[in-house]
């Protein structure tokens, strides 16, 4: 939403704690397929979702803001009264139990395309208009 609202002149920054991260990004439509898909089991099993992969804090702003063709290091100031304590530097999954039990492909939709999909509906947002949601099991199959 940040880089929306800047690309709008609604707001000139964005202030965060830390850049010092790495995230497992998985699109949300999917893992609840993932926990639909382990409802059909007869027995209960323990699963971890995620799509086993890592996304540093840089990786993110520089999709989200590339979308509108802007530099986020123009706009993207850290602010130290944001750190967490006990922050965690890095998560990683491992849905391999996933992948090999439930058929689940956590990697059908690029960390790139899931960012411009979040984008292009704050976009439609910032415009005022009522956005569209993607049919993503028919576009990511």
């Amino acid at each position: 939403i940040g880089a929306t609202r800047i690309m709008f002149g609604k707001d000139k920054e964005i202030r965060l704690g830390n850049l010092n991260f790495e995230r497992d990004e998985s699109y949300a439509d999917f893992c609840i397929e993932a926990f639909w898909k382990m409802l059909q089991n007869d027995n209960p099993e323990d699963y971890v979702i995620g799509r086993g992969e890592s996304f540093a804090g840089e990786q993110f702003l520089e999709e989200c803001f590339g979308f509108y063709n802007l530099d986020w290091k123009k706009y993207v100031k850290l602010d130290k009264s944001l750190l967490r304590d006990n922050e965690v530097i890095k998560l990683t999954s491992n849905p391999q139990k996933a992948i090999n039990k439930l058929n689940w492909n956590p990697k059908r939709i690029s960390f790139k395309e899931h960012i411009k999909l979040m984008c292009e509906w704050n976009l439609s947002l910032e415009k005022g208009e009522k956005p569209i949601r993607k049919d993503v099991f028919t576009l990511y199959p």
